[in-house]
């Protein structure tokens, strides 16, 4: 689990400092980003036993 907060961390970082720095942001690499970043909580969020147990 450790490995896929540390994802969360990258992913998430890596949007904020392309915003942050905004001088050569486009929507493409904002929206790249983002759907990176909505992977890996995903991923993590169907790896928690409560998910698992409903199904």
């Amino acid at each position: 689990m450790d490995e896929s907060i540390n994802k969360i961390d990258l992913w998430r970082h890596l949007l904020h400092t392309s915003i942050n720095n905004n001088k050569n942001l486009n929507s493409g690499v904002v929206l790249e980003l983002s759907q990176k970043l909505d992977k890996v909580i995903v991923d993590v969020y169907k790896k928690q036993p409560s998910f698992n147990k409903n199904k």
